[in-house]
């Protein structure tokens, strides 16, 4: 049985990794010469128990459009019910005026930076 796991080098040394890997069909190369594996492995190198790359740009965008709503005076609240129930979401005026009940693709689209209602 062969494993996909790749020895560890240095960036000058991914082509050799990557061919080899690549003669078994088992992993693709990437646009940069590097396989999605080898992507993973390059994540890994992050301090122990950071989350990747993409995941701290897809919260600072969160934290972005929170902040946006927040200057237009609005945030998004989330209430969970009891078990079993499905999560509740509100569009609240930031000073506890307006109150509204939206959906969860709602406030998703709204959280992507959609119009609000």
């Amino acid at each position: 049985m062969s494993s996909p796991i790749m020895p560890t080098g240095s960036p000058a040394d991914s082509s050799q990794h990557t061919a080899s890997a690549n003669a078994g069909g088992a992993l693709a190369s990437t646009e940069r010469g590097r396989t999605a594996f080898e992507d993973r492995l390059a994540e890994a190198d992050a301090p122990a128990g950071a989350p990747p790359d993409h995941v701290m740009e897809q919260v600072w965008l969160a934290g972005a459009r929170h902040d946006q709503l927040l200057d237009e005076g609005w945030q998004l609240r989330f209430a969970s019910g009891s078990p079993g129930e499905r999560v509740k979401v509100t569009l609240a005026g930031a000073q506890g005026g307006q109150e509204t009940a939206i959906s969860l693709s709602e406030a998703f689209r709204i959280a992507a930076g959609g119009p609000l209602l």
